[in-house]
């Protein structure tokens, strides 16, 4: 047993001692080994152990192959019941009685063959890599295998050995297991120290009656009697996967095809839902990718209650559902129900021939997600409030510096101890009722990119929305608000969450457009491009403030410059010479100091990156989304902003830094250690004066007279592009 740091981190690690794969890469039969014992789906190991209130997550794999062996391990994430002794013994129970299925029945082909299938579709449609990683992967295929395989050799499955993976499947049992369980309340067992982290930890053999149990599962040792003992146990292997995909042709194009995501137009009636489409034509796979935006009266009001009772709705539909999707998983087709606030986010990506079924499926779901039973509303709760009880004890310093800042420019902002608070007081019975609040009410924009056709795009929404009998009532879309900065308001600052973190944070906003304003968003990336490199160089490598440091654009209504610091230092200290960089820097851009040779350079690498092309449909898509969810519908605004670029000369730039920039003052957000280390006042860097600490009644009062911007909340929104 091992003592975490995080009381949240409970997990039991199952490691087995196997031969090395790099040999049989031809077979892969450890691949196939994991893909069983990782399964999730109706009579896995995993489900069943959710059934019983022992686990949360479920994962197996290779860690370590090289030198002649193979770590193997089955890792598990525990609940409070799990991690108990007791369970453990049980847990263990579980996996050798499938480990026993395995070891009767032997692989059967047809695993081998769907795993086959997806490995040769992948190889055969997988996306563009990054340049590095692709060298890195190949260079490290040409050290083990074949120059003929060093592309497809590590990831595809070429023959099936059932020889050898009885060999492998042989070497899984108890006389060669090591347990390992990391457990925050085995203080008293944990009588050994490490030396490196003095980690405190126990080791020893595993109890008579452990044993005893775990190798009696190896005693059910014909194909029939290891079958009974599994069914006794709620265990069996999975049947063949309805989600492989049958039918990977592309849809043919006619005519031309846009460059741009259309409006497909409805039929006349009022309006629901927004669909915008666009077929491929680039990257020519059998793929697609949609998602849907909708927009509830339900969360408009920023109500946490509502909040948190919309996120455990979507959690439970998720993990009632994640039996049946698990298959759908494996096949590269993926969904996920999230929350934003004031909107539900419907996502579904990958191969395009099976996913009417998965849509129709979770639609089905959500429109009956009501009665959720009680197994699953306690493994999603405490799955939650793990979560927020992290964020409480261990949140990192720049997640909480940035919830920091959206307390003082976003109307609705919950810290992880109101919706805590909040989770604690829900009951199952809270969610009665949710499907008829959340769609009786809302307004959906969807996209959808890919190997599909505008008929088959309105298809996929009218299978998701029609049984969710969707309706819309207001006249304006909800969406979210935000503050503009109009008047110097200081600091805010906090004390860090966990007490034992030596890193503060420290970040400057400084508002500069709306985002609209196409023009000076991009001459605001130039800034952030000159200011950058300089706050890299002279924060963190000459002053050594952290090891962290930067500035980059922000915001998706008010476009802003943000300047940040993550620091071992005194954050007071640090802010200060941050705020005396940010004026000197933008003084030597608006005055002259840049050379004209300085300004191509940096105006030369926007061009640059904004040129690239997207590599997969999931940029492109992205890059179109963004317009969507921004309610811009400005498709095509990269390429604008490059023929802006390109004509934007250094005293229009100049101009813009004095107006704008130069006149803009920044707020400041400054998370700081318990114990902050004294300032470094030795004068080889030049400080600012120290800004006035913000008081709640002082954010209170701005936050009532704020001018509150927000996106275009239309219901029909004009779809522009270049």
């Amino acid at each position: 047993r091992v003592l975490p740091i995080s009381p949240a981190f409970r997990y039991a690690f199952f490691k087995f001692i196997l031969p090395e794969m790099t040999p049989r890469w031809r077979t892969k039969p450890s691949d196939v080994i994991a893909h069983l014992l990782g399964h999730e789906g109706q009579g896995s190991l995993f489900e069943e152990l959710k059934k019983r209130g022992l686990a949360l997550e479920l994962s197996a794999g290779t860690w370590i192959d090289a030198g002649g062996w193979n770590l193997f391990g089955v890792d598990i994430k525990l609940t409070e019941k799990g991690v108990q002794p007791e369970s453990i013994e049980e847990i263990g129970e579980l996996l050798f009685t499938y480990i026993q299925i395995l070891q009767t029945q032997g692989i059967a082909e047809i695993h081998h063959k769907e795993r086959k299938i997806m490995a040769d579709l992948n190889f055969k449609f997988q996306s563009m890599s990054g340049a590095m990683n692709h060298c890195q992967r190949v260079a490290r295929n040409m050290q083990n295998l074949p120059s003929d395989y060093v592309l497809s050799g590590d990831g595809r499955c070429f023959e099936f050995d059932p020889a050898e993976c009885q060999e492998i499947i042989k070497c899984l049992n108890v006389s060669n297991c090591l347990v390992l369980v990391a457990d925050s309340s085995a203080v008293d067992a944990c009588d050994q120290v490490e030396q490196w982290y003095q980690t405190k930890y126990s080791k020893g053999p595993l109890s008579d009656a452990t044993r005893q149990r775990w190798e009696a599962c190896a005693q059910a040792d014909t194909k029939e009697k290891a079958e009974a003992q599994a069914k006794e146990r709620g265990i069996f292997l999975p049947p063949p996967n309805p989600f492989l995909p049958d039918d990977v042709s592309l849809r043919p194009i006619t005519g031309e095809l846009p460059p741009y995501p259309v409006h497909l137009t409805d039929d006349g009636k009022e309006p629901v839902v927004q669909i915008y489409h666009r077929q491929d034509g680039t990257f020519k796979q059998p793929k697609c990718q949609i998602m849907m935006r909708i927009a509830t009266a339900f969360t408009a009001v920023g109500d946490v209650r509502r909040t948190v009772l919309t996120k455990m709705w979507a959690d439970c539909l998720e993990e009632g559902l994640s039996s049946y999707a698990y298959d759908a998983q494996v096949a590269r087709l993926a969904y996920t129900v999230s929350i934003m606030e004031r909107c539900i986010l419907v996502a579904v990506s990958g191969y395009n021939d099976k996913m009417p079924t998965l849509i129709a499926k979770v639609a089905e779901a959500m429109a009956s997600k009501d009665d959720v039973p009680v197994a699953i509303w306690d493994r999603v709760k405490e799955r939650y409030r793990t979560q927020l009880q992290e964020a409480i004890a261990k949140q990192p310093p720049v997640q909480q510096t940035v919830q920091l800042m959206n307390k003082v420019i976003s109307q609705f902002s919950f810290t992880p101890e109101q919706k805590l608070e909040t989770l604690e007081a829900l009951d199952r019975s809270d969610l009665q009722g949710m499907a008829k609040n959340l769609f009786d009410d809302c307004f959906v924009e969807m996209l959808a990119q890919g190997n599909l056709t505008p008929e088959e795009t309105r298809a996929c929404a009218k299978s998701l929305l029609g049984p969710l009998e969707v309706k819309r009532k207001f006249e304006k879309i909800p969406v979210e608000k935000f503050a503009r900065i109009d008047t110097n308001l200081g600091v805010m600052v906090e004390k860090g969450r966990n007490a034992e973190e030596p890193q503060g944070c420290v970040i400057g906003l400084m508002q500069v457009c709306d985002n609209n304003d196409i023009d000076k968003c991009s001459m605001l990336q130039v800034a952030v491009q000159c200011m950058s490199q300089e706050c890299f160089t002279k924060l963190r490598t000459k002053q050594q403030l952290g090891y962290m440091a930067g500035a980059q654009a922000y915001g998706s209504v008010i476009s802003s410059l943000i300047i940040f610091v993550v620091t071992p230092k005194n954050p007071q200290m640090v802010q200060r010479r941050m705020a005396a960089f940010l004026d000197t820097r933008l003084k030597e851009l608006s005055s002259g100091d840049l050379s004209e040779e300085e300004f191509q350079q940096y105006r030369g690498a926007v061009i640059t990156e904004m040129s690239e092309k997207h590599k997969s449909l999931s940029e492109e898509f992205g890059e179109n989304w963004e317009e969507v969810v921004s309610r811009r519908f400005t498709f095509g605004r990269r390429l604008r902003q490059i023929e802006f670029l390109k004509t934007l000369t250094k005293d229009k730039f100049e101009q813009f830094l004095k107006d704008t920039l130069c006149e803009t003052k920044a707020v400041w957000m400054r998370v700081e250690q318990h114990a902050a280390p004294d300032p470094e006042e030795d004068g080889t860097a030049p400080e600012a004066p120290d800004a006035p600490v913000m008081e709640p009644e002082a954010l209170a009062a701005f936050r009532e007279r704020a001018q509150w911007v927000s996106f275009d909340d239309s219901i029909v929104s004009n779809v522009s592009s270049i």
